[in-house]
């Protein structure tokens, strides 16, 4: 299996968690997993999967039609090109793609929308279109299982001594900084913590 994806900066790191979690689980059954992308940040945050950091040119090889080929990007190269993926599928490689509601039927052998806020109208298109291809909603939000088993925490049980804010790994829309501003004039006898990620533009 290739999963390409991208990871920091304008990127964020959601591809990238979802895609671990997801490349883990098809390890686990038997499934060999190799990452292709365009952000070298990526390549330590997979180990210890293979990870290839992406040229431009032959990864999409007619001589690999072995591999199952899932792109979970919003990278503006040929991993989001209807046309590029097209010729993948005809070269006998099949193609999922993850989180794309501008997918055509002919671009991939499965659509799948691990989330529940795609306008309407969108969600009826694809479901014509794609038929039983398409997969939308929470049920298929891809996350650890230790994600999913941790119970929740009752609200009469929250000591908030101090309120943390954050705005993921990388933060491309500097959502953190806009949280500081909003906050900046409130006074507040609890600390306030602003976390920036690792992969952060700031």
């Amino acid at each position: 299996v290739l999963i390409r994806t991208d990871m920091g900066g304008i990127h964020g790191m959601g591809h990238a968690v979802r895609m671990l979690a997801l490349a883990r689980e098809l390890q686990r059954q038997g499934a060999s997993v190799t990452f292709v992308t365009a952000t070298d940040a990526l390549r330590n945050y997979v180990v210890p999967f293979r990870c290839m950091v992406w040229t431009g040119q032959g990864v999409l090889s007619p001589h690999w039609p072995e591999y199952t080929l899932i792109v979970d990007t919003k990278a503006d190269d040929w991993a989001n090109d209807n046309s590029a993926l097209w010729h993948s599928r005809q070269a006998g490689m099949p193609v999922v793609r993850i989180d794309h509601p501008h997918a055509t039927p002919e671009s991939c052998d499965l659509l799948v929308a691990p989330c529940a806020h795609w306008e309407p109208a969108t969600v009826a298109r694809l479901r014509s279109s794609f038929g039983n291809r398409f997969l939308y909603g929470w049920e298929y939000v891809l996350l650890e299982p230790l994600m999913t088993l941790m119970p929740p925490v009752p609200q009469e049980q929250t000591v908030a001594e101090s309120i943390v804010f954050t705005a993921g790994g990388s933060d491309p829309m500097h959502a953190l900084q806009a949280m500081y501003d909003l906050t900046a004039p409130f006074v507040s006898t609890r600390q306030l913590i602003f976390l920036v990620g690792a992969q952060a533009l700031m």
